[in-house]
């Protein structure tokens, strides 16, 4: 991939979801400006709010697996290497110009957290397809994002457990947060509220709230979680974005069956898998 594409070793004893890795001290205004100069070219505006799978860097070892679009042109992907990347100029034009900020997770060697940021220029065609070159010092490498398969989130109501990837502790069962997930929209909304403990010193409750109304973008959330309590590896609130999926993208479950739900911090290095049944390697 690129510089720091080693895999996590991942958990908490305490946290059985997925993390990955965004921008520990950034904020989402990191992205607003860019180098790079903006392709010609004619036709959109596309419809891109939605969930999205990727081959981020075709040459790379390690593709970027996939991520959200929101309503703002905020893009959050991720990969089971470790790293998470950022763009926020994605609104749907036939062309964009960027900064894609990567985030590298290596907690396993000391040196999580490392951020780097590269021009990016693409576009956005028919179908519609996002194709894309990233400027690095090493050279350009080029990626491509493609719709997810069509997948109607609906307001979960059940015990999860939660996993953390950027922790570089197994979770074992004893250990992991379980959180009880419960509607808490009308009608037909998917908005969800959790809490939940690993019963010792950490809690964390949070909200799944989704962005959208229709086909298209209901299975884009907006999420809020907050962790705390002095046996939490993860301090504080963090947000960014979510969505539901049938897919355990981090191999946490031995049976991967049912629905998953997935966080990605856009204020710390985190990306959380919730996991239907047990979760952890």
């Amino acid at each position: 991939m690129m510089e720091g594409n080693a895999v996590l070793n991942k958990f908490a004893p305490f946290i059985c979801i997925a993390s990955l890795v965004l921008i520990a001290a950034m904020t989402i205004s990191c992205g607003s400006s860019s180098s790079a100069t903006k392709p010609t070219c004619t036709g959109g505006p596309y419809d891109v709010v939605g969930v999205w799978n990727t081959d981020l860097y075709t040459s790379g070892v390690y593709p970027v697996e996939a991520g959200v679009i929101n309503q703002a042109g905020l893009a959050l992907f991720f990969d089971n290497a470790g790293d998470e990347n950022i763009m926020t100029g994605i609104t749907g034009a036939c062309s964009f110009s960027d900064n894609l900020i990567l985030d590298i997770g290596l907690i396993a060697y000391g040196v999580g957290g490392t951020s780097y940021s590269y021009p990016v220029q693409g576009n956005v065609q028919p179908g519609p397809v996002i194709t894309g070159t990233i400027s690095e010092p090493s050279g350009s490498q080029s990626f491509v994002y493609t719709p997810y398969q069509p997948f109607t989130p609906t307001a979960l109501n059940s015990s999860m457990a939660v996993v953390d990837e950027s922790s570089p502790i197994a979770c074992h069962t004893t250990y992991c947060v379980q959180v009880q997930v419960v509607p808490s929209g009308t009608g037909n909304s998917a908005d969800m509220t959790l809490s939940g403990t690993d019963g010792f010193n950490c809690y964390v409750s949070g909200t799944f709230t989704q962005e959208g109304s229709n086909a298209a973008n209901l299975n884009v959330f907006d999420v809020s979680l907050t962790f705390t309590g002095t046996g939490c590896q993860v301090a504080g609130t963090i947000t960014g974005l979510g969505f539901e999926s049938p897919a355990d993208y981090f191999n946490f479950s031995d049976n991967p069956s049912g629905t998953f739900l997935y966080a990605m911090s856009a204020n710390s290095a985190n990306v959380f898998e919730f996991c239907p049944t047990v979760c952890f390697l």
